[in-house]
């Protein structure tokens, strides 16, 4: 083989032509790591460097995929060469006889993503073979959902370089038109989170994989069940519009317990009327003890119907409260 005559030779190197790009991370198996963000976001800036330099890749007159020295690597930085306009890829080894960042800082960060890796490998199989396979579509969702946001938000500050500013609560501003992330529900937002947890521990309970079964049931039906309770609420009855106290008699649907930071804290429930309408208010303490979902209540009070919902309303100051539904099932 003929003698190296490139300005890249290791004979030839002269550390200061040579600008650090970043480091990556390439097995022969593929680029398993594409989705991290430390890679990401260096490939990122060497094209935005290349592409604001007008640079080109140097040509490889080694043997490997070192420019420099010829050895094959999968832990690769790149730098560009000032006087060639050129672009370069060595090994780590080489990379350390020119100023780089911290290659070891790199190599654990590859290590921590090869576990993620790893782990999600783990995860999709155990969830599968659960029958539980919608729990990783959810995840693989979310991701590609907040890629969509993220690149929704690029484009929009791209075309609005200045936007109006408002202010949003006492502390803080955000911007007029900007894209708003939207949230998934409760049920699949807890499904994430016991995926990830599954990915990060290697292992899920029988019981937790049980509620999981759960949810993801409750997300299956949530379209049936929502358009159910659509229909309902159309063919609800208005909240009668009384003056004074008046007896109120209907099925509690919820219950909820008062809160840590709640200046008047007291337990609440929602009441469903059998014409449809519902009032919400505290639970009278006669009544409190021994109350479920499902019994039938019967009390008097002030009641005034929603502005937004016209089947709904809030009542105050409950009196004369009565659980008859168990009454009624004893007798």
């Amino acid at each position: 083989m003929a003698p190296r005559k490139d300005i890249h030779r290791p004979s030839a190197l002269k550390v200061e032509d040579y600008e650090f790009i970043k480091f990556d991370y390439l097995p022969s198996d593929g680029d398993i790591l594409g989705e991290a963000a430390f890679l990401a976001e260096g490939r990122a800036y060497f094209r935005f460097h290349m592409e604001k330099r007008g640079g080109y890749y140097a040509e490889n007159k080694s043997a490997g995929n070192c420019y420099i020295c010829g050895a094959r690597n999968i832990y690769s930085a790149t730098f560009w060469h000032k006087p060639s306009n050129e672009y370069i890829h060595c090994g780590l080894e080489c990379a350390s006889h020119l100023e780089c960042e911290d290659a070891e800082a790199f190599k654990k960060k590859v290590k921590v993503g090869l576990e993620a890796v790893a782990g999600k490998r783990k995860a999709k199989l155990v969830l599968e073979k659960a029958g539980a396979g919608a729990a990783w579509a959810l995840y693989e969702a979310d991701i590609a959902k907040r890629a969509a946001y993220a690149e929704e938000c690029k484009a929009w500050r791209e075309a609005n370089p200045e936007p109006v500013m408002v202010a949003d609560g006492p502390y803080g501003a955000k911007e007029v038109g900007a894209p708003v992330y939207k949230d998934w529900g409760k049920n699949e937002l807890i499904v994430l989170d016991m995926v990830s947890r599954l990915i990060k521990w290697g292992d899920i309970s029988d019981k937790a994989l049980g509620y999981l079964k759960v949810l993801l049931e409750r997300i299956e039906k949530a379209p049936e069940i929502a358009a159910a309770r659509a229909a309902e609420a159309a063919a609800a009855d208005p909240v009668p519009v009384k003056e004074g106290r008046w007896v109120v008699e209907g099925e509690v649907l919820s219950i909820k317990a008062p809160g840590e930071y709640d200046p008047f804290p007291s337990y609440k429930m929602l009441v469903k009327n059998e014409a449809g309408w519902k009032v919400w208010g505290s639970i009278p303490a006669a009544i409190l003890s021994g109350l479920g979902r499902g019994d039938k209540v019967r009390f008097a009070a002030s009641v005034k119907r929603s502005d937004k919902d016209a089947a709904f309303g809030f009542f105050s100051r409950p009196a004369k409260a009565e659980v008859f539904k168990k009454e009624e099932e004893a007798a």
